[in-house]
């Protein structure tokens, strides 16, 4: 997603993910316990939390008030390299933050799995 300067941008209609190995212990993505290296999958990480912000915050200017399509482009899960069940509930917490009911960020979701979605 790219606004530079405001002005007349056209209305963003689609955001694009991908990489984000939700569930690995070391992605950003995913909430570790206070002082130590265990994740905690029960709460979304603080970068997962500011990055749901800030996409509210771009797509809160669309003009026409219309919802993009998220489109999930290979590797959101990390099914490799850590449980199914773990890498479920990071991507449970992630969607709570895009589309809690009555406040959808998206108007519908595309998931194209990748390599490491392999289980998919």
């Amino acid at each position: 997603i790219f606004r530079k300067g405001g002005g007349n941008m056209p209305d963003i209609r689609y955001v694009c993910g991908w990489d984000m190995p939700l569930g690995e212990e070391d992605s950003l993505l995913t909430n570790l316990k206070t002082a130590s290296t265990d994740t905690d999958p029960t709460q979304p990480s603080p970068v997962m939390e500011q990055l749901v912000k800030c996409l509210r915050n771009l797509i809160s200017k669309n003009k026409n008030g219309g919802k993009p399509t998220l489109v999930l482009n290979g590797d959101i899960l990390e099914l490799a390299l850590t449980t199914t069940n773990q890498a479920a509930m990071v991507f449970e917490r992630f969607m709570e933050l895009i589309m809690p009911p009555n406040k959808e960020l998206f108007e519908g979701i595309i998931y194209i799995p990748g390599n490491h979605d392999h289980h998919i």
